[in-house]
């Protein structure tokens, strides 16, 4: 695997060699194999558990990191940003992590550039590792990613996230519900089950992936009340109640009020910092794979 810029390119053996690799490390893994070479972070939206994890996890593999700052670059004198990193390439950079506001940047790169490219988010598109990490905690809980319901519940529509991940569990026996405001649905994903509130997807759900309302990607007009939202589509303690069995998920970051009820973060049936180690050690066995690939 050379490049990642969707789950779309990744079969089910794929996946399941990514999540083993991923399940063999522990946070305390450090290694000098890759000590040659060079990893660029170069995020153009913000971050801070995507790239902070990718560095953690390529200073794990004894990868040089260079944490590359588009306002400080040539970037802000007119150089393109296939300009810019083949001008990185020429200094040694091995792998770029991109994350950009444009649809389908990580996967033009891959065409321009012999480079690795890992994408970190691509607008409303992917986020691939964020899939493979959630895919991670699951199967840790499930032991297999089958014969378990999630739903996946919020802003749909402006999700990278979502799509990454309906797109990876579609690949398994995963039984896959959206529950959203009506104006917040993807007609993409018409064939999926759907639940009007949150308190049907807690009864009928064995975890709830809540998402942040992207008020960034959104026009004024589409933009929801927050405390009517919070009442019908965030999750609250009475839902660990109302299903003794529930799990909850978020990508983060998390809108406590409003996605989620706050001081649920830490109750032992909320996998967030399970979803934050297990991105340090996705991201390990990603890059694990593509080093490998591109040879020592």
């Amino acid at each position: 695997m050379k490049n990642l810029f969707s789950i779309e390119q990744l079969s089910k053996n794929e996946i399941n060699e990514i999540l083993q690799i991923a399940s063999e490390y522990d946070l305390n893994f450090v290694s000098d194999e890759f000590r040659h070479k060079k990893l660029v972070l170069a995020f153009f939206e913000t971050s801070t558990r995507t790239k902070l994890s990718f560095e953690i996890a390529a200073k794990n593999l004894g990868v040089q990191v260079i944490d590359f700052m588009p306002e400080l670059s040539s970037i802000q004198k007119g150089e393109s940003l296939v300009e810019t990193l083949r001008t990185l390439e020429a200094m040694g950079v091995d792998v770029a992590v991109v994350r950009h506001r444009e649809e389908g940047t990580a996967k033009m790169l891959s065409t321009q550039l012999d480079m690795s490219i890992l994408n970190a988010g691509d607008g409303v598109n992917q986020h691939p590792s964020q899939a493979l990490l959630d895919a991670l905690t699951l199967k840790e809980v499930f032991g297999e990613l089958e014969d378990f319901k999630i739903t996946i519940c919020g802003d749909i529509l402006h999700s990278r996230v979502a799509r990454s991940n309906i797109e990876l569990l579609s690949k398994f026996n995963v039984d896959v519900s959206l529950c959203a405001p009506k104006e917040l649905l993807d007609n993409n994903f018409s064939s999926l089950n759907y639940h009007d509130n949150i308190d049907i997807a807690v009864q009928e759900s064995d975890v709830v992936m809540c998402l942040r309302i992207q008020k960034e990607r959104m026009e004024q007009m589409e933009v929801p009340n927050t405390s009517e939202y919070f009442e019908k589509y965030g999750f609250k303690k009475k839902h660990f109640e109302m299903n003794k069995d529930i799990l909850l998920m978020h990508p983060g970051p998390v809108n406590y009020g409003v996605d989620i009820e706050n001081g649920l973060q830490n109750h032992d049936r909320c996998l967030i910092n399970s979803q934050v180690k297990n991105g340090v050690l996705t991201r390990m066995a990603i890059l694990k794979k593509i080093l490998n690939y591109i040879g020592k």
